[in-house]
């Protein structure tokens, strides 16, 4: 006889939550479908998954569910904040927020609705000079690594503006 590719006979859940506001009284019923078979039916092992980069994670079946499946899968920065502005004359000074994994900062600026312009850094602080006083700047940072060629990208903070002194 053939042998299954997943198991079945899997059983809805009844789950009852509260609601968070406490003025409301209602409760919500949900009923949801396991969607992975049953952990004793599988074994997986990872390589290369704690740094940034390309990791894998190997799947095989083990009793009811046969074959071996191979996933690889970025593993990618943390997300940079922009922590400080600080305003200088015709410059400012933008602090972002340590990311782990020995990464490089890149920070963009622009003015007003222009083209974003770009400074990289190894330190978690940068200066750009030779701006327009009196005018308001938009900054936001990500950090990224290079890993055998490749660059691996964080995601990008949240803008915030900072007005260059007079």
């Amino acid at each position: 006889p053939p042998q299954r590719q997943a198991p079945t006979g899997h059983k809805h859940q009844q789950v009852t939550c509260a609601s968070r506001n406490p003025r409301s009284a209602k409760r919500r019923q949900q009923t949801t479908q396991s969607p992975a078979p049953c952990s004793t039916c599988y074994k997986a092992s990872y390589a290369n998954n704690k740094n940034i980069g390309k990791a894998t994670v190997t799947i095989n079946g083990d009793g009811e569910v046969t074959g071996t499946r191979t996933v690889t899968f970025r593993i990618l920065p943390g997300k940079g904040t922009v922590k400080s502005l600080k305003a200088g004359k015709k410059s400012f000074t933008a602090t972002a927020s340590t990311v782990k994994g020995g990464v490089k900062y890149q920070f963009q600026y622009r003015l007003g609705s222009g083209k974003w312009k770009s400074k990289i850094s190894s330190a978690t602080r940068v200066t750009v000079k030779k701006l327009k006083s009196g005018k308001t700047y938009q900054v936001k940072v990500r950090a990224f690594k290079k890993v055998s060629g490749k660059t691996y990208n964080g995601a990008w903070s949240k803008v915030k503006k900072v007005k260059v002194k007079k």
